[in-house]
């Protein structure tokens, strides 16, 4: 919403390039997969400089599903800079 601010941080990679945890169940915090999240690591995928961003003008947005790897900017302006966030997530129920 602040014009000229830089994006959040996205990653240059695929999606599928990415281990996300395979939680053994539900309440479960061990994971399937920590070999797989380990060389997701290994291969620098965390690293800022696997990360891009951009000038976003008033009316930008941006649609990424909560599993996608991002992080917060520096605001490079000298005005305070406001934006907007919201989660979708569809439920079955009412």
């Amino acid at each position: 919403m602040s014009e000229g601010a830089n994006s959040t941080a996205f990653p240059m990679y695929k999606l599928a390039d990415f281990a996300l945890p395979d939680f053994l169940h539900k309440d479960s915090n061990q994971v399937r997969n920590g070999q797989a999240m380990r060389e997701t690591v290994e291969r620098g995928h965390l690293e800022s400089d696997r990360f891009a961003r951009w000038p976003v003008h008033f009316g930008d947005m941006a649609f990424f599903t909560q599993a996608t790897m991002h992080f917060g900017t520096e605001n490079n302006s000298a005005a305070d800079r406001m934006a907007l966030f919201s989660v979708y997530t569809p439920f079955d129920e009412e």
